[in-house]
């Protein structure tokens, strides 16, 4: 008796960053790629965040929320219908929150302040086996850079919302190893193979290029015949982002609280410029 074959299993690839490592590149290059990847059968779904026209590159936000769920099966649900073999969620504060789902660390993300509000979904965000999605395989995709560059990244991303702690208080204070305990905690909630672990380092990207080593995942190894990022959301030099943390704390961070965090950042940059 002749048996049915069995409808091939999709792959849906969760981006968690880490924040600092070419996740906003990334991002643009899935975004102005999004037909073309289509025809090479990966799906990145043009949804974004909720706030801003920056946030558009990034579709993963609906991760952190309660009723996630009900939106990736709507999501999920395009992807059965067509005919890519893959689908890219992206959104880097996912390993941050890592941090939070799998230890008894409540800080926020930057501040150091104690704030639970920060999670809502606790496990259950990357347990998703849980919920009976037929046919579809889930992987995680982190890429980890250099331990003092990430965290230099991360105070200076810390400044620019409005913090004002000293570089060597951050880097002292800041949990990043237990963020990678996180890492480590999730390879065994998910599996460990179901986890892509990348290094932020270009001598060991394919063809020293990022956006390559990326698309290798996808058995695409050469990114030039796509469209390229026009800009990198790149950092500021020590000097510029300690001018702007002497600005949060003389004038007041709440001046510049905005839900536009590219506006934010011009407008203070605008007053560091001033200053003698």
């Amino acid at each position: 008796m002749a048996t049915k074959n069995k409808k091939a299993k999709k792959t849906v690839y969760i981006h968690i960053g880490s924040p600092k490592t070419g996740t906003t590149g990334i991002q643009q290059f899935l975004t102005i790629n999004h037909n073309t990847l289509k025809k090479e059968g990966i799906f990145y779904p043009l949804i974004g965040r909720d706030n801003g026209a920056e946030d558009l590159l990034i579709n993963g936000d609906f991760l952190k929320k309660d009723n996630y769920i009900k939106s990736l099966k709507k999501l999920i649900k395009q992807f059965s219908k067509n005919n890519c073999h893959s689908m890219i969620l992206s959104e880097e504060v996912l390993f941050v929150d890592v941090a939070y789902l799998f230890t008894n660390i409540t800080d926020n993300r930057y501040s150091g302040v104690p704030d639970k509000s920060n999670i809502s979904n606790k496990l259950d965000i990357f347990d998703l086996t849980q919920y009976d999605i037929k046919n579809i395989e889930f992987k995680i995709i982190v890429y980890l850079r250099n331990s003092v560059d990430y965290l230099c990244g991360m105070w200076q991303e810390s400044i620019k919302w409005n913090h004002s702690s000293e570089l060597e208080s951050f880097i002292t204070t800041y949990p990043y190893a237990v963020s990678l305990q996180g890492i480590h905690e999730l390879a065994g909630a998910v599996g460990k193979n179901n986890i892509i672990v990348k290094t932020f380092e270009k001598e060991r990207w394919l063809n020293n290029d990022l956006l390559d080593d990326f698309l290798s995942i996808f058995k695409i190894n050469n990114s030039s015949r796509f469209k390229q990022p026009l800009r990198s959301n790149s950092g500021g030099d020590r000097q510029s982002i300690e001018r702007i943390s002497y600005a949060n704390k003389m004038i007041g961070a709440d001046i510049f609280n905005t839900n536009d965090y590219t506006s934010s950042t011009c407008f203070k940059q605008g007053i560091v410029e001033s200053l003698p």
